[in-house]
């Protein structure tokens, strides 16, 4: 009996660090030197948060710099400078229209644009 509780244990402390399935959606793209990451997480088929990371090749250490300051100013936003390219992350939530939109609806309009998703 002590060795099912074990196992029916360590089956559930599995399926609480994968957040039971891995309810996430990541997808990304790359073109003309620059990629795009999208992960999107949902609670059952509502999305309940985005993170997105764009690397953009500048093309120089300046141009990356203005870049960098454009596109500073947002709490939720992060900029840096990485010789000619600039790293932008950013963390936000969906919007009333966007936990509208199923994970497999999500997922077709990404692929629909060029994403390639998990």
């Amino acid at each position: 009996m002590k060795k099912y509780l074990s196992i029916l244990f360590v089956a559930i402390f599995a399926l609480v660090l994968t957040g039971c399935g891995g309810n996430t959606l990541k997808c990304s793209i790359d073109e003309d030197g620059s990629k795009a990451e999208v992960k999107i997480f949902f609670k059952g088929d509502k999305a309940t948060k985005a993170e997105t990371s764009y690397t953009i090749d500048a093309g120089s250490k300046e141009t990356a710099e203005a870049m960098a300051e454009y596109y500073k100013g947002d709490k939720d936003t992060t900029v840096k400078v990485d010789g000619s390219k600039v790293i932008i992350k950013s963390t936000t939530t969906p919007s009333e229209d966007d936990e509208k939109v199923t994970k497999k609806e999500m997922k077709e309009l990404l692929e629909e644009q060029g994403y390639k998703c998990k």
